[in-house]
């Protein structure tokens, strides 16, 4: 299990010597209260925002007709409670970022909902549930209203999240945010750097929705690479670009 506590001691590579207690001060702790305020705003908007499209991911039941097979191919989207709404909802206001940001003011935050919240990292139905939202808002190719695509822009971040820790080498399941962030924060060799990159360009939310789309199963079942190659490596460049 990772040890959160040792986050306090990371440091980012860039940051600047922290600034005498003085008015400045002051105004730094009024702005984060204020981008508090913010977030909660965003996080209600995005609370409705994911509680009318889960009905589209979990159509209602006909209780009176016959057991239907769930039509998940490989990972089932994890089925959440409201609570647990609430708190993805918060997850994806802080994680967001625009590209080419580290986002390492919001490192703590994210890392405190991830302890409260242990789902987040140990089941992998999360982030096929991210991924499935994402699809349900891109796959009619219209343009999106306002609030689906500040909430699909969020989607990817939140996935980026998610999917970097195992794609970089780290551990899997809960405290592999943590041991992530480390990595990035202060990369100590080119192995850092690379997913220091990867990260601020969201390339890891592009290879868990390619994934997600095309699921290692579906691909075995059919032949694999060995039939559909150019597929793969197209459906891969296309969210690359959506994503840039």
């Amino acid at each position: 299990m990772a040890d959160y506590a040792k986050f306090d001691k990371i440091v980012d590579s860039d940051d600047e010597q922290q600034a005498p207690e003085d008015e400045e001060d002051r105004g730094i702790q009024t702005a984060t209260e204020e981008e508090r305020i913010a977030q909660l705003k965003q996080q209600a908007e995005i609370d409705r925002w994911l509680k009318a499209k889960l009905k589209v991911i979990f159509p209602p039941v006909d209780q009176g007709g016959p057991p239907e097979l769930d039509p998940w191919d490989e990972i089932a989207p994890r089925k959440l409670t409201d609570d647990e709404r609430q708190a993805l909802a918060m997850f994806m206001v802080i994680n967001h970022f625009e590209q080419f940001d580290i986002n390492i003011g919001r490192h703590h935050d994210i890392l405190n909902l991830a302890r409260q919240n242990r789902w987040l990292e140990e089941d992998p139905g999360t982030i096929e549930l991210l991924c499935q939202l994402q699809r349900s808002i891109t796959k009619t190719g219209d343009t999106l209203e306002r609030s689906d695509e500040q909430a699909e822009a969020m989607l990817v971040t939140a996935i980026n999240t998610l999917a970097a820790p195992p794609r970089a080498g780290c551990s899997a399941g809960y405290g592999k945010i943590f041991e992530f962030f480390a990595l990035v924060s202060d990369p100590k060799d080119s192995a850092g750097w690379d997913a220091r990159a990867k990260y601020v360009k969201k390339e890891y939310a592009a290879e868990a929705l390619f994934d997600s789309l095309m699921p290692k199963s579906s691909l075995a079942e059919e032949g694999g690479a060995s039939i559909f190659p150019s597929v793969a490596l197209w459906c891969g460049l296309g969210l690359l670009v959506l994503l840039t």
